[in-house]
């Protein structure tokens, strides 16, 4: 059976990583709240629709966030990775993924990624079956002006994330800080 692979909030910037995962082999289930922006998603990246799943909910109502998680391990499995681009006033989805994650049987990875200001926070990784890792997008800096990345950038940096295993992951730069681009 394959690896199933939740990516919660994956119709935008990581649509590059959802094509590169399903395609290395593992099933993968997409959160988001719209039907919409998944299929032109799919279309854009042209992604085989049979290897990934969709499940409508939006993070942050934690009732319909949690129902789509039951649903996808109901139909796919236990999730061997999740990766998380979440806004931080779905807090309590965010720690309830964990939770229902480390309740597992299944070992495996969750990867929170997080904008730029999360370099300026603690992380404290698990140790437990189930890791907890964090990505940070920064900025790219080319003689003297800043931009923010691209999707395919951060969808590249996630897989390299995944492929390098660090706790710790920052895609870009996050310094020096005056330097971001404003929006």
């Amino acid at each position: 059976m394959a690896k199933h692979t939740l990516v919660i909030g994956g119709t935008g910037m990581l649509g590059g990583a959802v094509k590169q995962l399903a395609e290395s082999g593992n099933q993968v289930s997409v959160i988001a709240r719209t039907q919409t922006k998944y299929i032109k998603m799919i279309d854009s990246h042209n992604i085989e629709a049979s290897k990934v799943t969709f499940y409508s909910a939006d993070y942050g109502l934690l009732h319909d966030f949690k129902e789509q998680v039951n649903q996808a391990v109901m139909e796919q499995g236990d999730i061997t990775l999740c990766i998380t681009w979440m806004r931080s006033n779905a807090l309590p989805s965010f720690r309830w993924i964990q939770a229902f994650l480390l309740k597992q049987q299944t070992t495996g990875v969750l990867y929170e990624i997080k904008g730029s200001s999360a370099s300026k926070e603690s992380f404290k990784a698990s140790k437990s079956s189930y890791s907890f890792r964090r990505i940070t997008l920064g900025f790219e800096l080319n003689q003297g002006h800043s931009r923010w990345l691209t999707n395919d950038e951060i969808s590249d940096g996630v897989l390299e994330a995944i492929q390098l295993q660090k706790t710790i992951y920052t895609i870009g730069q996050t310094e020096p800080w005056e330097k971001r681009p404003s929006y």
